[in-house]
């Protein structure tokens, strides 16, 4: 379970790193990579170490930790970032497709206040 959820940890981690934080430089004085970055390494450590004794991965005996396992987490997660990355709209686009899910709420907003000066 540990590898799963390091994966997990690391696929947030580069996606945050990459779509928030990548224009800015590495250091999160400057809003950097920087800390993402860092949460990453730890569960890929986290990962390749394994969860330690107080771990459900222990009590129920499984050893789901070395390099196999720390290889194939860093690269579900990454994977998983490519994808979310790949997939995901930029707010340009939906300013440009006049796209209102977004904020559901505005769009009530506007319902009412029509309603109310009716």
């Amino acid at each position: 379970m540990t590898p799963l959820a390091a994966a997990a940890l690391i696929g947030v981690m580069v996606n945050a790193a990459v779509a928030e934080h990548g224009e800015a430089g590495l250091w999160s004085e400057n809003e950097g990579y920087e800390y993402p970055l860092v949460l990453a390494v730890i569960a890929t450590v986290l990962a390749l170490g394994g969860p330690g004794t107080l771990a459900v991965d222990d009590a129920l005996g499984w050893e789901l930790h070395g390099l196999a396992w720390g290889i194939g987490a860093v690269a579900v997660g990454v994977a998983s970032a490519v994808v979310v990355l790949a997939t995901r709209r930029s707010p340009e686009q939906d300013s440009t497709t006049g796209d209102t899910d977004q904020n559901p709420a505005a769009e009530s907003d506007v319902h009412t206040r029509s309603v109310a000066s009716s």
